[in-house]
Order: C-alpha cells, then sequence, then structure tokens
C-alpha cells in the first residue's frame, strides 16, 4: 500500500490489533513497505512502527501486549518454579536484567535461557553476516571504524556492521566482504554516497571550497559577493 498522498489519508485511523494509525513518519524509507508509520497504543503510548510489521501483524502494540503475555506465561512458570526470579543475570553479557529480558527454558533449573535476549539477537545477528563474536570485538574494539565513537548513535549496544554491497546486496553477508563496524551516522553517510569514492571526494572538495571562501571573506567582506 502507498503511504504517500491519498495513500496516508487512507491509513489514519484504521486499527492494527491494538494500534491506531495516526499520522506518517517524515523519515524517508529505504522501500514503500519500509514507511515508518506513527500509532497510537490502547494503553496511550505512542510509537513508530514501519508498514510492512504493521500490516503483517508482527508489531501488534507498543510493547505492553509481549509484557502482558509473559506476565501470563511468568505465573505459570513461577507455578511450575517457585525459585523463579524477578532479576537474573546473563551468562554472556554478565549484565544483571528484568526475567522479562530472558526466553523461557523448561530445561534450566530456574525455567530461563542462561542468555539474555538480547545476546541471542546479536548471535543470530552475526551469524546473518558471516562473522564470529570475536572478529566482531575485534572490528569494534576502537569504535566506529570511520569518526571513532565509542557508541552506535542508534541506541543499541551493537555498532551496525558495514559491507560491500556490490558483493552482497540486501543486509547479510557471505562474510568476505564485511568491511568493518560504523557508528549509524556514518554508516547513514556512507550508504548516501553510495559506497562512491568520487562522490565522497567531491563533498570533501565542496566543504574544503566553502572553508577556504568563508575565511576568506571575514578578511574581505566582498570576497562573497
Amino acid at each position: 500500500m502507498s503511504v504517500n498522498g491519498a495513500g496516508v489519508n487512507e491509513l489514519i485511523g484504521q486499527r492494527f490489533d491494538r494500534l491506531t494509525v495516526i499520522g506518517v513518519s517524515g523519515e524517508k524509507p529505504k522501500r514503500p513497505s519500509c514507511q515508518r508509520i506513527i500509532c497510537r497504543c490502547d494503553c496511550g503510548a505512542d510509537k513508530v512502527v514501519r508498514l510492512d510489521h504493521l500490516q503483517s501483524g508482527n508489531t501488534r502494540s507498543c510493547g505492553c501486549l509481549r509484557i502482558e503475555v509473559f506476565a501470563q506465561h511468568l505465573a505459570r512458570r513461577r507455578a511450575a518454579f517457585p525459585a523463579l526470579p524477578g532479576m537474573k543475570i546473563c551468562r554472556k553479557c554478565k549484565q544483571e536484567k528484568p526475567v522479562v529480558d530472558f526466553k523461557f527454558f523448561s530445561g534450566a533449573h530456574d525455567g530461563l535461557s542462561s542468555w539474555c535476549r538480547e545476546c541471542h539477537r546479536v548471535e543470530r545477528w552475526l551469524r546473518e553476516f558471516g562473522i564470529t563474536p570475536a572478529r566482531y570485538a575485534e572490528m569494534a574494539v576502537n569504535g566506529c571504524n570511520i569518526c571513532g565513537s565509542m557508541t552506535s548513535g542508534s541506541g543499541k549496544e551493537v555498532f551496525p556492521i558495514d559491507h560491500d554491497r556490490s558483493c552482497c546486496p540486501g543486509d547479510r553477508s557471505c562474510g568476505k566482504c564485511v568491511r568493518g563496524v560504523l557508528c549509524s551516522p556514518c554508516n547513514t553517510s556512507l550508504g548516501g554516497f553510495r559506497d562512491n569514492p568520487t562522490l565522497l571526494y567531491n563533498a570533501i572538495t565542496y566543504l574544503e571550497a566553502w572553508r577556504e571562501r568563508n575565511a576568506a571573506s571575514r578578511m574581505d567582506p566582498n570576497a562573497l559577493a
């Protein structure tokens, strides 16, 4: 479904489970199906979701539904596992997190997975790029490989992995074309220049030319005329 023009008006007011569409994000999507839609949950919270996730049913609430379902599962688990804790330390990242951040695993003594959901997600994500956690750690030891930032810039604990899309188009990699890790601003900027060194060089020339003209204008106000 198009979300431009009349398509936006068709979506506004529609309900998708607990979410009601109230607007469309101004962020430019990579594909029409990736358009970000602004929704209001029945609990009153607003959430920006992808259009395809909304229409497929992958996103049904702001997150409150998952918490409620988990609470129901947790009540049943506590009956089966009286020692189920309120907090748990992830064996992978060593961080103490609420039990809601762990998957259920009946084979464990407390009924919970030893790794948190985020660590499981990162492990799957690294496999999609064909690299090991050790290689990722080696690339990320000094932060973003362009600007040196030690934070991802996206609010997530991990840096985006940069790969050569001429080898592996899309969001997966064979592993051989992984170039490094970047913060989100640098990753987005590099994609905006379409991995084209000529465009990057032209941008550098453009900025340096302006810097020289701006410096000259301070000495001679007529220099920019």
